[in-house]
């Protein structure tokens, strides 16, 4: 815990420094709701999964929805592979829905929990990459962590917290979480904006039912 404290406090002075050389902007705050269940079909080893995600943005009253469906096969005890398909769908009319396919891993112990996602969307003929990474030390029922994320070749990173539910000290297999998360975006995507830094909060809501 000494060690991640330490790492997540030298993550915030790096981002004091930026942000006092650079202008500051806050992007939207975002919230995310995911609800997913899994079905064992093989104990211990192999499961069915299923999960739908609302992502929300209330400056911009934009609303994304996407579904996962899949596989999870446990390596270890505490490694995990999980290949899934799925849909990604969007309310504003300028945005088209894109069919996904994504593959994840990561660690679950009782203290530590590694996560690593990439996404593919692919809409028409445009094929699009999202990736995501975090790192958590859990001492239950609470979290922290740091993470990240990219669109393409727009990468965001920061830190998070939460409160966690887990069944069998599982990260993985948690029943509820609540989590904040501080993101930093340096604008890379947006050359007009260089001078910029922009500020991301994002709240996870994480509840699976079966």
């Amino acid at each position: 815990m000494k060690k991640l404290s330490i790492l997540i406090f030298a993550c915030l002075i790096l981002s004091s420094s930026i942000v006092s050389a650079q202008e500051q902007e806050l992007r939207p705050v975002q919230t995310l709701t995911m609800l997913g269940g899994r079905i064992e079909l093989i104990k211990d080893k192999l499961s069915w999964l299923g999960n739908m995600q609302l992502l929300y943005t209330p400056e911009e009253n934009d609303v994304d929805v996407y579904a996962y469906t899949g596989l999870e096969w446990n390596a270890t005890s505490w490694l995990w592979l999980s290949p899934q398909v799925g849909y990604a769908g969007r309310v504003r009319e300028s945005e088209k829905d894109s069919f996904l396919f994504s593959l994840s891993t990561g660690v679950d112990t009782q203290y530590f929990y590694l996560l690593l996602q990439g996404d593919g969307y692919l809409t028409g003929s445009q094929l699009d990459f999202f990736s995501y990474a975090s790192a958590d030390i859990v001492v239950d029922p609470w979290y922290i962590g740091v993470q990240s994320e990219s669109f393409n070749d727009d990468w965001i990173f920061g830190v998070h917290t939460g409160f966690v539910s887990r069944y069998n000290k599982s990260m993985r297999r948690r029943n509820l979480s609540i989590e904040f998360q501080y993101f930093v975006d340096l604008f890379k995507e947006e050359p007009e904006d260089s001078d910029k830094i922009g500020h991301i909060f994002k709240f996870v809501f994480i509840l699976n039912v079966f």
